[in-house]
């Protein structure tokens, strides 16, 4: 879920994604990025991106940078603690005797 929160789509590529803020909240977009959600209420990241051109030198005209750098950084963590979690299971269940019936 973050990750579609935090980065949009290249419609010309399949798998290409560029890191942009925090969506369309006020406090993550620059004066730029405020600007088009005050013409467009409802407007998307993506539609956004494609008013300004899809590019990743572009993001920083609509997201301030330290929003754009914490949504990465939030993605990592979250990959982070569930790699762990994960590993964390699989050593407890490593550590179960099997059961045997009579």
């Amino acid at each position: 879920m973050l990750r579609d929160y935090t980065t949009i789509r290249v419609p010309a590529t399949e798998d290409e994604r560029l890191q942009v803020g925090f969506g369309t909240n006020d406090w993550t977009l620059t004066e730029a990025g405020r600007q088009w959600k005050q013409k467009q209420p409802s407007i998307t990241s993506s539609q956004m991106m494609q008013n300004e051109g899809f590019a990743q030198d572009r993001v920083p005209i609509l997201w301030t940078p330290w929003s754009i750098y914490a949504a990465a950084a939030a993605m990592f963590v979250l990959y982070l603690i569930t790699f762990l979690l994960w590993t964390a299971g699989f050593a407890l269940m490593a550590k179960q005797k099997p059961s045997t019936t009579n």
